[in-house]
C-alpha cells in the first residue's frame, strides 16, 4: 500500500510564540488583507483573538518547514477537537477561529489545506503546510538575528501513563488554586536575580551546564502524572534543578550566598507518617543483612521499589542500576531480590507500599509541602528555590527556611522531620 504524504504530520503546537520579523510582519500583512476581503464576516470574531490564532499558525508553519519541508501540521476544525474548559481554550484556540483562518489562508494560497475526514471508523484530522507563496513572505521580511521563537511553557502539565502531555479540566477549584499558586511563585522569582558565583564555580562544570542557565529555564512548572491530580505534581524546569549538586552550592540570590536544606529520607518518612508511626531510630537506609558501605545502593533501590508498579519491574530496574554501578565502581556483591527481601524485612510496616507505583502519590504530598513552604516564605518577601525535597535560600534566611520546613511537615503529620 502506497504511503500517504499526509501521514507525515504532527499536532499543531499550541504553545508556540515568536516576535521574529518574518512572523510579525507577515501576520500584519495577512491580517490587513483579511480585513479587506472578509469585512462582513469579521463581525463574528474578536480581532485581537483572531490575530493571536494567526500568529500561532504562522509560527508553527515556519518551525515545521525548517524541520522537514514535507511535514504537515495536524489540527481540528471541529468542536470535539477542542474540549470545553481544557487547555486549548485557555490559550484562546477555538475551532471556529481555526476553520475561518485556515479557509482564508488556503483560498489565498498561503497554505496547502486538507480538511479532516470522518467516515465510519476512519478519522483523520485536518492537515496544513506552508506554500511557496507564504515562504516567500517569510524570506522577504526576514532580518538576520532578529527575534526569537519560543514555546510558552504552561504552569501546570498533565501527563498520561506514557508520559505524553494531555488536556485537563482547568475549571475545578483545586486546579485553579494550583495554577494560581504556581503563577504567584513564578512572579515572585522574577523579582529576584538568581545566578551562579562564576569566580568560584569549577570551570569544566560551568562550561558543561552554562547552556541551561537562562531565562528559558527561569520558571517552575508543576507536572502531574497518570491523568490524575493525586499523582505527581512536583515543581520542574527551573535551571537550578538542572545543574548538579556540585554547582548548586555556588547559587547566588540577589548576589548573596545561599544555603540548601533538605528533608532526610523524605519518602520513607512520609510512608511512616501515613501509617501514623514514628520513625525508627538511626539511619533509615541502614538495612538488616546489608553492609552500610552499600547505603547509596540501598537508597536508590528503595526509591525504585516505591515507584515501580510490580515486583518484576522493581527487580529488573534494580539489577539494571547494579550493572551501572559495577561498570563505574567494580563488582558489587548484591542482587536485586536480596536487597528487596531485606528492605521488606527491615521496614515491615511499609511492605504494602513497595512495588505498587505508590511513589507518584508521595510526590503529590511532597510537592504540596514544597508549595506551602515557598508560599509562606514568599509572604515574607523571601526568595526560595525548590529542588524537589530540598530548598535554597540566602544564608541569612536559613533559620526561617528550617522553621517553615519543620512547621509545615509537623502541621500535616504531627511529628518533626529530619532536616539536614
Amino acid at each position: 500500500m502506497k504511503n500517504n504524504p499526509l501521514d507525515n504530520s504532527r499536532m499543531l503546537d499550541m504553545w508556540i510564540w515568536s516576535n521574529k520579523p518574518e512572523i510579525r510582519i507577515t501576520a500584519d500583512y495577512i491580517f490587513t488583507l483579511l480585513q479587506k476581503k472578509e469585512k462582513r464576516r469579521l463581525k463574528n470574531f474578536r480581532l485581537p483573538r483572531l490575530k493571536n490564532h494567526l500568529k500561532v499558525i504562522l509560527t508553527d508553519l515556519l518551525v515545521a518547514r525548517k524541520k522537514d519541508p514535507t511535514l504537515y501540521l495536524a489540527f481540528s476544525r471541529r468542536l470535539a477537537g477542542f474540549v470545553p474548559s481544557l487547555r486549548y481554550q485557555k490559550i484562546y484556540l477555538h475551532p471556529t477561529y481555526m476553520a475561518f483562518l485556515t479557509d482564508f489562508l488556503a483560498a489565498e494560497n498561503f497554505i496547502e489545506l486538507h480538511k479532516g475526514i470522518h467516515f465510519g471508523t476512519y478519522n483523520r484530522m485536518s492537515r496544513m503546510k506552508a506554500t511557496p507563496k507564504l515562504l516567500r513572505y517569510f524570506r522577504k521580511y526576514r532580518v538576520q538575528g532578529q527575534g526569537i521563537i519560543l514555546r510558552r511553557k504552561p504552569c501546570v502539565i498533565m501527563r498520561n501513563d506514557k508520559k505524553q502531555d494531555i488536556p485537563f479540566n482547568t475549571d475545578t477549584i483545586e486546579v485553579k488554586n494550583i495554577m494560581r499558586n504556581v503563577l504567584k511563585i513564578n512572579r515572585h522569582l522574577k523579582e529576584h536575580e538568581i545566578s551562579l558565583d562564576i569566580e568560584k564555580c569549577p570551570p569544566k562544570l560551568l562550561q558543561e551546564y552554562k547552556q541551561v542557565i537562562s531565562d528559558k529555564h527561569s520558571k517552575y512548572t508543576r507536572i502531574f502524572n497518570n491523568n490524575d491530580f493525586n499523582q505527581g505534581g512536583r515543581f520542574y524546569n527551573h535551571w537550578t534543578q538542572l545543574i548538579p549538586k556540585e554547582l548548586r552550592k555556588y547559587i547566588l540570590i540577589d548576589g548573596k550566598e545561599t544555603v540548601e536544606l533538605d528533608y532526610s529520607c523524605l519518602h520513607i518518612t512520609l510512608l511512616y507518617a501515613l501509617e501514623g508511626k514514628k520513625l525508627p531510630k538511626g539511619d533509615l537506609y541502614s538495612i538488616t543483612g546489608i553492609s552500610n558501605k552499600y547505603r547509596d545502593i540501598v537508597k536508590k533501590s528503595f526509591n525504585i521499589a516505591i515507584n515501580a508498579k510490580d515486583e518484576r519491574s522493581t527487580i529488573l530496574a534494580i539489577n539494571e542500576y547494579l550493572r551501572e554501578v559495577e561498570q563505574e565502581q567494580g563488582t558489587v556483591d548484591l542482587k536485586a531480590d536480596y536487597i528487596l527481601f531485606f528492605m521488606k524485612l527491615t521496614h515491615k510496616i511499609l511492605q504494602k507500599y513497595l512495588c505498587t507505583g505508590y511513589g507518584t502519590f508521595l510526590q503529590r504530598i511532597d510537592s504540596d509541602l514544597a508549595e506551602n513552604i515557598m508560599l509562606s516564605l514568599l509572604s515574607e518577601r523571601i526568595c526560595v528555590l525548590c529542588i524537589h525535597d530540598s530548598f535554597i535560600v540566602s544564608v541569612e534566611y536559613k533559620t526561617k527556611l528550617y522553621d517553615a520546613m519543620t512547621n509545615h511537615f509537623n502541621n500535616r503529620f504531627n511529628f518533626n522531620p529530619t532536616i539536614k
